[in-house]
């Protein structure tokens, strides 16, 4: 969810229209087709599907930009926001808490922590480790939008 409102307010801000389209990639029209009709209405296209390999295909086919906002295998846009908000800093950054950290572990970090939303609090995350100081998902999530928006701006540039 954080993504996504983050790149339709963020092509508001650059003056474009984002528009969110009700389809699952290669449910009833094969990939390669979507890209191609996408094409001749989008200057670039922003897609969240599990499967990599279906976002690849999608890229290969498409003339536009493709932009990854989320796979099962990465969430390169999500780690762009919180590179732009954490600097010069020791991380742990995780898509899902290890299941072997115990509390005590959770207790040894010294470092920021960062999970990556959404966040199951209880079964991903515990909740005392979503509140503790360490914590910084809320801080990180004020760059999203504008790194987000740089990356469009710099993919509309190239085209």
């Amino acid at each position: 969810m954080g993504n996504g409102a983050a790149f339709e307010l963020g092509v508001q801000l650059l003056a474009g229209h984002g528009v969110t389209i009700p389809s699952r990639l290669d449910e009833r029209e094969t990939v390669e087709d979507l890209a191609r009709y996408l094409d001749n209405w989008f200057d670039a296209v922003v897609i969240r599907t599990p499967n990599f390999q279906t976002l690849g295909r999608f890229a290969d086919a498409a003339h536009a930009p493709v932009i990854n906002a989320r796979t099962r295998h990465n969430h390169p846009c999500e780690i762009l926001g919180d590179l732009a908000a954490i600097r010069h800093a020791d991380v742990v950054y995780t898509d899902c808490w290890p299941s072997r950290a115990d509390d005590e572990q959770d207790q040894r970090i010294r470092s920021l922590f960062l999970p990556c939303p959404p966040v199951t609090r209880g079964e991903e995350v515990s909740a005392d480790a979503m509140q503790a100081a360490k914590c910084r998902v809320y801080e990180a999530k004020q760059w999203l939008l504008h790194a987000q928006n740089a990356l469009l701006e710099q993919t509309l540039t190239e085209c």
